[in-house]
Parts: C-alpha cells; sequence; structure tokens
C-alpha cells in the first residue's frame, strides 16, 4: 500500500507538534512493510535534522515564513500544482491539517485525486460560548487570538462541512473535538490519541535545590504566559523554586518586560529552542498554562512528553488537557487564567517530593498504555487496512468492532 504524506502547514525545524509528530511518523510508517510512505513538505526537513532523512521527501514548493498567516493557503495552492503536473500514483492521500478550515482549502484547490483521502486535524475551532468567554481571559492581549476568529471559529462550520465532503476519513485527537464535528457522518472520524517516542536512556531525575520549574512553548497570548509569572510571583513568597522559560522564536508577547514587571529577573532564565528531554531532568515540575485549547494542538506533544519520563505537571483544565491528565493522579488541574489557583499548585507541588515521585511513576505507566508513537502508527494502519478492504471496519475510536 502506497501513503503520500502532504503537510502543508510545516515548520522545517521540526519544532511545530505537527511537523515532529508527522516526520515520526512517516518514517515508522516506512520501516512497517506493510506500506510504503512519501512524504510532501513545503521545503525540505532542516540540515541538523538530516536523521530524520531516511525516507523520501518531495518538497513541492519552497519554506515560507511560519509568522505569515497566508503561507498554509499559497501552500495548498502549491501542491495542487504539484499533484497535477506529477503523474504519480498512490492508494492513500493523507494531510496533516492545522485546524478545519485547511479541508475546505485542499478542496478548493487540489485536483482530483485517483487514491482515498485521509485527513488528521490538529485543532480545536473556537465554539459559540468560548467566543464570548474568551476576550475576558486575554483583556489587552485580544490581538493576539483575533486570527483565531477570523479563520477558526464557528461562523464558519458551513465551509468546514463543506470541506469534510471532500475526505474518506477525519482523525481528530481529542474526544471534544469529535464532539466539535457533529456536521460530519460519525462512520467518517476516527479518534486516534497522540503518541511521541519513547525517551532515549537517561539519567534518572533528581531533585534540584532549589527545585526547579519549567515551561516550554511558544510565547503566545494562548500559552498564558502572563498568568504564569503572575502566580510565580505569588508563590516565591511561600517557597524557593527557580524558572526556565524554554520559547521558540514566535513571539507576540513581551516577555522579558513581563520578567521584569512581576519582579522575576533574578530567579528566570529566558532560553530557546532546547531538548527537552534534557530540560526535563533538569527540572521538577513543568507547567502548561494554557488560557484555551485553541490555537493549541490537540494532545501537546510537551506534555506526552513528559509522561514519557516522569515529570510531574501543572496544566490548566481546558478541554483537551483534561483528557489528558487525571487530577492529583498525573497532574494538577488548575482553572485556565487564574493565576492564584496556579500559585498554590506551585506551592503545593514544588514541597511534596514523595507526592512527585508516585505522580511521576503513575504517568510513565499512562503513557506505555496510551502516548506511544508505535501505538499511534498501528491505529493510523488500521485506518489504512479498512479503507483498502483489508481490514475490519472501526467504531470511531481507532477500536476494531466486534461482532458476534
Amino acid at each position: 500500500m502506497n501513503i503520500c504524506l502532504c503537510i502543508t502547514n510545516f515548520k522545517n525545524d521540526l519544532v511545530e507538534a505537527i511537523s515532529k509528530t508527522a516526520i515520526d511518523f512517516a518514517l515508522l510508517l516506512n520501516i512497517n512493510k506493510r506500506v510504503t510512505c512519501v512524504l510532501y513538505t513545503p521545503g525540505t526537513i532542516a540540515a541538523d535534522e538530516s536523521g530524520k532523512t531516511a525516507l523520501e521527501n518531495v518538497s513541492f514548493t519552497t519554506s515560507r515564513d511560519y509568522h505569515s498567516k497566508i503561507r498554509v493557503l499559497r501552500n495548498i495552492i502549491a501542491l495542487g500544482r504539484y499533484l497535477r503536473s506529477e503523474n504519480r500514483d498512490f492508494d492513500i492521500f493523507h494531510f496533516h491539517a492545522g485546524n478545519l478550515l485547511e479541508m475546505f482549502l485542499i478542496r478548493m484547490f487540489l485536483p482530483k485525486l485517483s487514491g482515498t483521502k485521509v485527513i488528521t486535524v490538529w485543532q480545536l475551532y473556537l465554539g459559540v460560548v468560548e467566543s464570548f468567554r474568551l476576550p475576558w481571559s486575554f483583556r489587552k492581549q485580544t490581538r493576539g487570538i483575533l486570527h483565531h476568529y477570523l479563520f477558526n471559529s464557528w461562523p464558519l462550520i458551513p465551509l468546514f462541512w463543506l470541506g469534510a465532503g471532500y475526505f474518506d476519513r477525519i482523525v481528530v485527537h481529542t474526544a471534544h473535538q469529535k464532539a466539535q464535528l457533529f456536521f460530519v457522518p460519525e462512520r467518517k472520524i476516527r479518534l486516534v490519541e497522540n503518541g511521541v517516542p519513547a525517551p532515549r536512556e537517561t539519567a534518572r531525575r533528581k531533585r534540584g535545590n532549589p527545585p526547579g520549574v519549567l515551561y516550554v512553548g511558544h510565547a503566545t497570548a494562548v500559552k498564558g504566559l502572563d498568568v504564569l509569572l503572575s502566580a510565580l510571583s505569588r508563590a516565591r513568597r511561600r517557597t524557593e523554586f527557580r524558572v526556565t522559560l524554554a520559547l521558540t522564536e514566535f513571539q507576540n508577547i513581551d516577555i522579558e518586560r513581563l520578567v521584569a514587571l512581576n519582579g522575576l529577573e533574578d530567579i528566570v532564565t529566558i532560553k530557546g529552542h532546547v531538548d527537552v528531554l534534557d530540560e526535563f531532568l533538569r527540572h521538577d515540575v513543568l507547567v502548561i498554562p494554557h488560557k484555551t485549547s485553541v490555537g493549541t494542538s490537540c494532545y501537546p506533544n510537551i506534555a506526552l512528553e513528559a509522561f514519557s519520563v516522569g515529570i510531574p505537571i501543572i496544566a490548566s483544565a481546558t478541554d483537551v488537557l483534561t483528557e489528558i491528565i487525571d487530577d492529583r493522579v498525573t497532574g494538577l488541574l488548575v482553572p485556565p487564567g487564574d493565576a492564584i489557583r496556579l500559585e498554590q499548585a506551585l506551592v503545593e507541588l514544588l514541597n511534596a517530593p514523595q507526592d512527585t515521585e508516585k505522580m511521576a511513576q503513575t504517568q510513565q505507566d499512562v503513557f506505555s498504555r496510551r502516548f506511544t508513537i508505535d501505538r499511534y502508527v498501528e491505529r493510523h494502519l488500521q485506518i489504512y487496512e479498512e479503507l483498502s478492504g483489508a481490514g475490519p471496519q472501526t467504531d470511531g475510536t481507532g477500536d476494531s468492532e466486534r461482532h458476534s
């Protein structure tokens, strides 16, 4: 079975969850003898990621600035142009899309394809209730969420519906995503939880003195860094710790200014791109302070990577993170945007090393059952075989139906 894996929302250094997971996915598909996979991307994989190129990578256009909101449209148009000029047959075309609007754009600009069409969608859209609630959470940062209203919100459902009709299967990562697709026949939807590679062999994490608090991700409005810094400012009055903010280059808020305003310059270190697993070993608590699930990857890689190593998590109780984290078992959940509750959770975990050890062990057990990249690949192979007629029909969760 020949698979064409197409990514139009791609970052070539593989920092983004979509890009990173899709590359790992393609590599493992090629190792599996049941299929062969060719990867189509705008631009090629970065030179320093040459170890990832043990697969056929077709660059259908040049890479584009990740800041540009129009880049995905231009990439989809370029992919359509490339596929029209290429004389190559595939059994399945599998697209990875950031949000549902991309389904509509793919339908508009791609040629008629002879193979079966599958799409994995990575983000929720902004629902009716949250579209009215969200501005209150952002206040002076509303400019950072305007693009979600324009390109990824409920008034666009007619376009989402039209786009969905183009595909034979739509893969989502969370139950909440699946519920949002009420306008799509359930037989077309498959729920496959995200997965990440198991960690390489590393030294056991040792508690720091003082203990370390870690944030990894973008410095964008939806990530809740302003809430985190406010909570840290409060928490330092009650306990001692150090903080690392490992940020990518995408920033629409002034982090250094926020750090100074909260009086944290002496305990906060700001880094760029890091080796995430190494940072886990140097810290004691990971914080994921998202204000919303919209605009973040569903089942974010950072949470699953934390589970794989075993580092206690404090996270916002968003629609996505509550599907990953069992409160007080594999992490602590706090209301989104609530700096006081986040402060209380930080103080609790930083002062309870025995509880965090138990939590870390539970995380690793859950990871091995639910969140490995091998499990993620196997679930997709089931979908491919189902579509080719070689496998059993499934119930929409990725599990085979059992008939008496």
